[in-house]
């Protein structure tokens, strides 16, 4: 599951920090990577999980990291919650993608 979060990040081209969260609270595991986002349209967020979206204009990928990930994180009773807000320490715009599972 980070493997996957973790190649979307450095395949979105950031050139600032991309950002990585561990942690377990009450037997839930907790996994979180942020990075550099610039929506390119409006449906651009909305379709990020979607089997063969992918951002990239010249794409060697095919878009199904992410959404083979909703599939697994769900069959194991997980969620994932995706959030875009501004990072004031990189003054920029960033993507969080955080899983939780209970253990």
């Amino acid at each position: 599951m980070l493997g996957v979060l973790l190649d979307n990040a450095v395949e979105s081209g950031t050139k600032k920090a991309i950002i990585i969260n561990i942690s377990v609270i009450e037997e839930s595991l907790f996994l979180s990577v942020s990075n550099e986002y610039q929506r390119k349209s409006a449906d651009d967020f909305n379709k990020m999980f979607r089997e063969q979206y992918s951002t990239k204009e010249e794409s060697t990928s095919r878009g199904y990291g992410l959404s083979n990930l909703i599939k697994v994180v769900t069959d194991y009773g997980g969620n994932i919650l995706l959030k875009e807000e501004y990072n004031k320490e990189q003054k920029s715009d960033y993507i969080t993608r955080m899983i939780d599972i209970k253990s």
